[in-house]
């Protein structure tokens, strides 16, 4: 089989491998369709403190079981599937105070390696955030279960209300998603502060009510005027830049909220206004990664068909093409695309 690993930053090489075997609790999944996402790209361009290189590279799928291993109970060949790349251990302190997302053992469950043929998924993750894909939802949408999963553990942290209006600050793919997803919340006014004539137009079709061209607009002066000097109940940064996690409490309002979801380089070091955080009663919370509940969430709102997707896959391309795509999204050109194998 091909399959794709990543050498060092800026090197994808395809390798051809055998097929792995199952091991107890694991099956092996036929890839059907992988997507791109920020993360493999910050990997592309910088390698990853979670990641030994050279590494299997990707981890968001949905594909088909191929192969079976002992002690696996409710799949069998030909079944349709997706899933995330991880799973909590559901010993650790943390997994027993029900914080999932910062499992102490977390590590020991990453699967990567979606840009391949066949890979193998994990017992951990087999047993605990494997699910079957209905015929209804398409590949490309299943595929999207674990950004998703990440995007409804900061909503729920957010927990956003009609009451409230919610400024969302970024239009990559997760921005997009939450988007999308706060859509279904009814927020009283949502506003999302995008670049790119295609991120806008996709923040628009999801559902924004006022998208700030960022490029071009004072972000803060217009969010006051739109909030009647007040700011935003709600602040969403999904832009991982340390100006704007800085940035964001200047477009809190009093008893605001500010969910910062974008990811700094680690060592990064960032300062905020402490008068305002203590007299005008502003929650910072740091956002990451998800629990299984907010995996079932995501499953759920897809299968609803609630939301479409769809527009945030720019395009499609084979394997062969990794590398090409990866010089696209390099070259920002495009939001996601689709691997097929």
């Amino acid at each position: 089989m091909q399959a794709a690993f990543l050498i060092e930053p800026g090197k994808i090489e395809l390798r051809e491998i055998p097929i792995p075997e199952p091991g107890k609790g694991e099956i092996i999944a036929k890839v059907h369709t992988a997507l791109t996402c920020g993360t493999d790209l910050k990997t592309y361009r910088r390698g990853h403190p979670k990641v030994t290189l050279p590494s299997p590279f990707g981890h968001e799928f949905s594909g088909t079981v191929y192969d079976v291993g002992q002690d696996v109970n409710g799949f069998r060949e030909g079944d349709n599937l997706m899933t995330v790349f991880s799973a909590p251990c559901g010993n650790c302190y943390f997994c027993k105070r029900g914080d999932e997302h910062i499992c102490a053992e977390l590590k020991n469950s990453l699967m990567f390696g979606a840009y391949a043929e066949y890979i193998r998924i994990p017992e951990p993750i087999v047993s605990k955030n494997l699910f079957s894909k209905p015929h209804s939802l398409s590949f490309r949408q299943a595929a999207l279960l674990e950004p998703l999963s990440c995007v409804m553990h900061g909503i729920d942290e957010a927990s956003p209300s009609e009451d409230d209006t919610v400024l969302l600050i970024g239009a990559g793919t997760i921005g997009l998603l939450f988007t999308a997803v706060l859509k279904t919340f009814h927020p009283k006014k949502l506003i999302v502060a995008a670049r790119g004539k295609e991120r806008i137009a996709i923040a628009e079709k999801f559902g924004a009510d006022i998208v700030i061209d960022a490029a071009k607009g004072d972000i803060l002066k217009e969010v006051h005027n739109l909030t009647d000097g007040m700011g935003a109940n709600v602040v969403i940064e999904s832009t991982g830049s340390k100006e704007v996690w800085e940035k964001s409490i200047e477009y809190s309002s009093k008893n605001g909220k500010l969910i910062l979801f974008g990811g700094l380089p680690e060592g990064s070091s960032v300062t905020y206004d402490a008068e305002r955080i203590h007299y005008d009663h502003i929650r910072l919370q740091g956002v990451f990664h998800y629990r299984r509940k907010d995996v079932v969430a995501a499953r759920e709102l897809l299968i609803k068909g609630e939301i479409h997707l769809e527009p945030l896959i720019t395009d499609e391309y084979s394997l062969g093409d990794l590398k090409k795509v990866f010089g696209f999204l390099d070259d920002k050109h495009g939001i996601k695309y689709a691997i097929l194998p």
